[in-house]
């Protein structure tokens, strides 16, 4: 992938600022950081949304049935109507417009926020919730911009039992953004449990809305500040494969045979997490999601059936610490299948661990 797709790529992606940091942080040529940040934020794209869904008009069926957006974004398989009653009956898809729900919803300044659907597990949840921008959308013309460029300065929170609020990273980008009607829009985001928090209470929260263009060194424009925050009990499926290992591999030639513990591998419907680290003291530490050639690839082949598979990629975030601390990496891949089916995964240097029990 050449510099020019890396940077559409990046024109449709947007991330939280502490994944900004963490992906500026991990770009080895501080000589280039300092001319080109924000390209370099693409070149280094640990943190990435991939964007895989289309369309652009609003749909929700309330019974037993995802938003269509929801849908096409998290289940790539070809049993797509089997695939949705099993999220939705599991408890890893949610509905809290459905009539049986207490709406999730606030109001500022004219602008209305309201949770839509999640899919979730204990590690990944993909968010989906409506603006209504109301009497703004002809500010927002006036300003020479349509509702499609605007964007808000936002924030995902877990509270703790002791009742601490603790920040969660996100990616989101303009494929996941829908049109609902004339005022209102639908946005996606991947929001990540890179700590191994309780995932339950979590808290959306909006600063403000800007309007922005879609190249690398357009500037945004406030038009908007307030208080926009909802709070909600994050409902989410618990099936999964849970292996030990604590074993190390060598991740081959290409990566400079670079040895690394295994210590976990968790897969369940709708995503993988491996849990790794190093020899204490080992320099040059290298983040697993480093291990990819493409943005769209994940780290792992999964056996499925006897058939050697390569889960599509949404989003993926690692949360490589210096030395030999345990790291967490994630791929939400949306419905794998059947987890009765999986047999095993395999990681670079043909290293392949057997998750059946």
């Amino acid at each position: 992938m050449d510099v020019n797709e890396y940077k559409k790529v990046y024109d449709e992606i947007k991330t939280s600022e502490k994944i900004d940091n963490k992906i500026l942080n991990s770009v080895k040529d501080t000589k280039k950081k300092h001319s080109y940040p924000r390209l370099l934020k693409v070149a280094s794209i640990a943190l990435a949304c991939i964007l895989l869904s289309n369309g652009s008009v609003y749909a929700i069926n309330y019974i037993l049935h995802m938003d269509s957006h929801v849908k096409n974004k998290v289940i790539k398989t070809t049993e797509k109507e089997t695939h949705e009653q099993y999220l939705i009956k599991n408890g890893y898809d949610t509905i809290y417009t459905d009539s049986n729900l207490k709406n999730i919803k606030c109001e500022d300044k004219g602008i209305s926020v309201e949770l839509v659907e999640t899919v979730a597990d204990n590690n990944i949840a993909y968010v989906y919730f409506k603006v209504d921008y109301g009497k703004w959308k002809k500010t927002v013309e006036d300003m020479g911009y349509d509702l499609v460029d605007v964007f808000m300065d936002v924030d995902f929170y877990c509270t703790k039992s002791n009742g601490k609020q603790v920040g969660l990273s996100w990616a989101t980008g303009y494929a996941n953004h829908y049109k609902s009607d004339d005022t209102s829009y639908t946005y996606g985001f991947d929001v990540d449990n890179e700590r191994d928090l309780d995932f339950e209470n979590i808290t959306l929260e909006i600063k403000s809305f800007y309007a922005t263009g879609h190249t690398v060194y357009s500037e945004d424009e406030t038009f908007v500040n307030g208080n926009w925050k909802i709070s909600w009990d994050l409902k989410h499926g618990t099936e999964e494969l849970r292996k030990t290992f604590n074993r190390e591999i060598d991740l081959g030639e290409k990566y400079n045979n670079k040895k690394v513990y295994i210590n976990e591998i968790i897969i369940t419907p709708i995503e993988y997490t491996i849990y790794y680290s190093y020899h204490k003291g080992e320099k040059n530490t290298l983040p697993l999601i480093d291990v990819i050639d493409e943005l769209n690839t994940g780290i792992a082949t999964l056996n499925i059936k006897g058939k050697e598979t390569s889960p599509k990629v949404i989003s993926q975030i690692d949360s490589v610490e210096n030395g030999s601390k345990r790291s967490k990496y994630t791929v939400f891949t949306g419905v794998i299948g059947n987890l009765d089916d999986i047999k095993s995964i395999t990681l670079p240097g043909n290293n392949t661990f057997d998750m059946t029990n």
